[in-house]
C-alpha cells in the first residue's frame, strides 16, 4: 500500500510540474492582434499613440470573405431604411441569394461573389463588405448590415 501512496504523488507532481511548464509557455506568448472594432495602434505626435477605428466591423471586399459569409444561412439585418429585419438565404455558384422581410413583404437578396457586390429587391446593386458572420451593402438609407443568426 505504501508503494502505491509514493506512487501516486509522484503522478501527481509530474502532472502538477507539466501543467506549470504548460502556463509558462503560454504565458510567454504574446497577446494576438484583436479583430474587428479594436483598431490599429498608429504613430501620432511626440510619441503619443493613437487608434484607429474598423469602422468596417471587419469586414472587407474579398471574394473569400463573401462566399465566407454565404455559408451561414440565417441572417438577422439592419439598414437605415427599413429598420430591423431577417434575412433567409442558400449558397448557390456565385455566393448566395434568398429573401429578406421588408416591410411586411419578401424582397429578393443576392450576393453575388464573384462580382462581390449585393443586390436587394429592385434597388440598384451596390457593391458589399463581407466576414465569416456577415455582409454590409449600400450606402445612405439603402445601407445596411446582415449579421449571422446564431
Amino acid at each position: 500500500m505504501l508503494d502505491r501512496c509514493v506512487y501516486m504523488r509522484w503522478i501527481g507532481a509530474l502532472a502538477a510540474s507539466t501543467a506549470c511548464l504548460a502556463l509558462s509557455a503560454c504565458a510567454a506568448e504574446p497577446e494576438p492582434a484583436p479583430r474587428g472594432g479594436g483598431g490599429t495602434p498608429v504613430s501620432g505626435v511626440e510619441g503619443a499613440e493613437t487608434t484607429q477605428v474598423d469602422t468596417a466591423g471587419g469586414r472587407d471586399d474579398s471574394v473569400t470573405s463573401c462566399f465566407a459569409a454565404c455559408q451561414n444561412t440565417a441572417f438577422a439585418c439592419r439598414s437605415a431604411g427599413a429598420g430591423t429585419t431577417s434575412a433567409a438565404l442558400v449558397p448557390n455558384a456565385k455566393g448566395c441569394a434568398g429573401t429578406m422581410a421588408v416591410g411586411g413583404a419578401q424582397e429578393r437578396v443576392e450576393v453575388d461573389c464573384t462580382e462581390r457586390r449585393v443586390c436587394v429587391g429592385d434597388a440598384p446593386c451596390g457593391a458589399g463588405m463581407f466576414s465569416a458572420f456577415s455582409f454590409a451593402y449600400g450606402e445612405g438609407d439603402a445601407a445596411g448590415v446582415c449579421t449571422r443568426v446564431r
